[in-house]
């Protein structure tokens, strides 16, 4: 029989032994395949590049892929089965290393209160889950590296306070990929201290301190400390600052200061254990020596006998001190208004002497005090003191007799209506005090009182009436009064006052009671006696001003000028004065007017009117001045007139109106003219005119153009004027907005148009015209016309056939 066999299956290929920590990834420190589902008697092959083939293959270190296939008997060549994998092997280069224990290195007794201990580090080089193991004190403890590569293992506390040298021992068994393996280890030293700090001493380098001393407390311990602080001490009376190391903690210093006002002989400076060693060891509580403290001041209560002294007493000041002192007398007292006789003691606590007040002397309050420069005996500094108050009279009483007006001012002097409040006020509290004890010259006097106990006494005070009398004094008796302690006062008087109860009178004159223009006149008020007070302001004038008014006298007569008023007509005025002044003495004066007086002081004014005030060739104009009074001295020489003349000027039978005739200038063109009156005229009372004007325009002169046959008409030469166009243009140049006639010969057509503002103008007949002249005119706006110009045109719209002929 014959076997037809036409396929063949491709072989299975695998590593015949993975050595890595995973079968499946292909990684293994050997090469060997595993070849299945080959055919009896078949050839197998392998090929590195899939086109060489050999029936042996070799792995190589690193990353190998092969390709495999199987011939049949039948010469059947299945398809090639790749395959991929990696051989490694090269060991790895791991390391381990190990954190600080407890993370200072340092088993404290906190430290050793935990049961376990956990030892970290890093494992550099290993893979998950490769075997870490510790050594310590004889004992192992085993752990793995874990996915970040570090290790994580708790071991025995005991073991590291009773390992012997105090030396941890890590050894990490590393493994790769491939199965290669690989040991490192590591060592870490550590401490280990359970053991109190203790407090040897406490010393200060005084044992007794006063006021503003201070000691340094020295505090030494078995070993260097931390978390030690001022906190930590406690001084008796006293307060402690400045703690401070030099040799990092195992000596310490402080400042003491004691507290002041104390006295105690029995203080400590107490440590609490609340302070620690380097390893974190509560220490020891410790305690000073005993210190004495003494910076109380010593104190003193001052006293007189008598807190009330009067003339001719004495009295005993006793100083009681609250213990024994020193650098202590009479420098160390002051004493007001008064004097202290040597202060003595028996027993160096109570101190004497005899205090003796000034002579003359009024003072209520007074103390005596003790300054702070004395001491106790140990040397603190003494108290201020201060005595009670004392009172001292040893003077008179007096008295200040013034006059004032109901706001308080002081009065020098009484007018008739016046009166005054009389104000005695005495040195101090008076008796036996009343009218009868007061002279009151050329007045009466009120009824004295007082509402403060007899110190301030009033009245009201009225002169006589019709009295002139300038030298006055109220007077206190001396000898009439006294004061509560029996002191007699002495004299007192007012200052003078005046009484004037006569009021002043006046009269005014002027030197001219009929003033025109240029005059003024003297005025001069004569009073009945001197004034004051008196001014310009008090004298009120009309239709003028007066210049300062001055007195030379010494205020009855007063002289000034009137100057009436520019432009003022008016037949009635007085001046009067106001009874706004007064008599030196302040008496009102009487207000008084003077007699009539006339001013005529008013300019006349005109107003100018032209009947046209746009004149052009041919016009005139009436010229009307209409006058506000009849004038004087005016002629056609007042008057200026450009660019025309003027006719002379006739008056109304009144005298207020005058006119004439102005005729242009020809051949003018003006648009802006001023006529102008000046002022040489007066009124009939002198008064210089004002100036007047009116505007006029002149216009007479005519207007100038040119004209041509326009270029774009003129069919032949430019200048021949011959055109075959029968409506031609005409055109030329002119001023602006001047009016252009233009009439077309044969038809008569006129035709107007204005001057652009180019200067152009231009017209086209709409009637066909023939040969001749066109005559041409201008008009101004002012209406002034030009003479005619013409323009001969010839129209020739014909031309001649040829003959020809032999």
């Amino acid at each position: 029989a014959v076997v037809i066999d036409q396929t063949v299956a491709s072989p299975s290929v695998s590593l015949l032994c993975d050595t890595g920590r995973s079968q499946s990834d292909k990684i293994s420190t050997v090469g060997n395949l595993n070849i299945g589902l080959i055919e009896t008697d078949a050839l197998v092959e392998y090929s590195t590049d899939g086109s060489t083939w050999s029936s042996t293959f070799t792995a190589q270190e690193g990353a190998n892929t092969v390709q495999v296939r199987q011939t049949d008997k039948a010469n059947n060549t299945s398809t090639p089965t790749v395959f991929s994998f990696t051989v490694d092997t090269g060991k790895p280069v791991p390391t381990v290393s190990i954190t600080a224990i407890g993370g200072d290195d340092a088993v404290g007794p906190a430290d050793a209160a935990n049961p376990q201990t956990t030892i970290t580090g890093a494992a550099l080089g290993a893979s998950e889950g490769d075997l870490v193991q510790i050594a310590v004190n004889g004992h192992t403890f085993s752990g793995t590296v874990n996915a970040v590569g570090s290790y994580n293992i708790s071991i025995d506390t005991a073991d590291l306070v009773a390992d012997s040298d105090k030396t941890l021992e890590v050894l990490l068994n590393a493994s790769d990929a491939a199965g290669n393996q690989a040991s490192t280890s590591a060592s870490r030293s550590y401490s280990v201290d359970t053991s109190a700090p203790q407090v040897q001493s406490i010393a200060l380098d005084k044992t007794l301190l006063k006021a503003g001393d201070s000691a340094t407390a020295t505090i030494r311990f078995s070993e260097k400390v931390i978390a030690f602080d001022v906190g930590d001490l406690v001084a008796d009376n006293a307060s402690l600052s400045n703690l401070a190391t030099a040799d990092d903690g195992l000596t310490w210093t402080a400042t003491l200061v004691a507290h002041s006002s104390i006295e105690d002989t029995s203080n400590l400076v107490q440590l609490s254990a609340t302070y620690t060693d380097i390893a974190g060891n509560v220490g020891t509580a410790g305690t000073s020596g005993n210190y004495s403290l003494d910076t109380k001041a010593p104190t003193a209560t001052i006293k007189l006998a008598d807190e009330a002294l009067q003339a001719g007493e004495t009295t005993t000041l006793t100083i009681t001190f609250s213990e024994k002192v020193q650098d202590f007398g009479n420098a160390d007292v002051t004493v007001q208004n008064g004097t202290l006789g040597t202060l003595v003691s028996t027993d160096g606590i109570v101190w004497t002497g005899t205090y003796t007040p000034n002579v003359n002397l009024e003072d209520t309050t007074n103390v005596i005090t003790l300054a702070n420069t004395y001491s106790d005996l140990i040397g603190n500094a003494g108290a201020v003191g201060t005595s009670g108050n004392y009172s001292v009279d040893t003077k008179a009483p007096s008295a200040v007799v013034t006059l004032q007006d109901a706001q308080g001012a002081p009065m020098t002097s009484l007018t008739a209506g016046q009166s005054a409040q009389l104000t005695i006020t005495f040195s101090e509290a008076v008796k036996d005090f009343s009218n009868a004890d007061v002279t009151a010259p050329n007045g009466t006097l009120s009824t004295l009182a007082s509402t403060d106990g007899g110190t301030t006494w009033t009245a009201t005070f009225t002169p006589n009436a019709n009295v002139e009398v300038a030298a006055n004094s109220i007077s206190v008796n001396p000898g009439a009064y006294s004061d509560l302690a029996g002191n007699t006062g002495s004299a007192a008087a007012s200052g003078n006052y005046a009484v004037d109860t006569q009021g002043p009178t006046a009269s005014i004159t002027l030197s001219d009671n009929a003033l025109t223009a240029g005059e003024s006149a003297q005025v001069t008020i004569v009073f009945s006696e001197k004034v004051t007070g008196f001014g310009n302001t008090d004298v009120a004038v009309e239709n003028g001003t007066l210049s300062t008014l001055a007195t030379t006298d010494g205020g009855k007569t007063w002289v000034g000028s009137f100057t009436p008023t520019a432009g003022t007509a008016d037949a009635s005025n007085v001046m009067s004065v106001a009874n706004s002044y007064t008599d030196v003495a302040g008496n009102q004066g009487a207000s008084t007017s003077s007699a009539n007086y006339a001013i005529d002081l008013k300019a006349p004014t005109a107003s100018i009117a032209l009947s046209d005030n746009a004149l052009k060739a041919g016009e005139s104009a009436t010229v009307t001045i209409t006058f506000s009074e009849k004038v004087k001295d005016f002629s056609n020489a007042d008057i200026t007139a450009p660019n025309g003349a003027l006719s002379t000027f006739t008056a109304s039978t009144d005298g207020l109106i005058w006119t004439a005739t102005f005729t242009p200038a020809t051949d003018t063109e003006a648009a802006s003219n001023t006529l102008s009156l000046g002022t040489a005229y007066t009124d009939e009372a002198g008064n210089a005119g004002t100036v007047a004007t009116a505007s006029y325009a002149v216009d007479t002169q005519a207007p100038s153009f040119t004209v041509k046959l326009d270029d774009a008409s003129n069919s032949g030469a430019l200048s021949d004027r011959l055109t075959r166009i029968d409506m031609p243009t005409i055109s030329g140049t002119g001023s602006k907005d001047d009016v252009i006639q233009v009439t077309m010969p044969g038809t008569g057509e006129v035709l107007s148009t204005t001057v652009a503002a180019d200067g152009s103008w231009s017209v086209t007949p709409t009637i066909a015209m023939t040969s001749g002249s066109v005559s041409i005119i201008a008009t101004d706006p002012a209406g002034n016309t030009s003479a005619a110009q013409t323009l001969p045109l010839v129209i020739d719209k014909t031309v001649g056939t040829s003959t020809v002929a032999l």
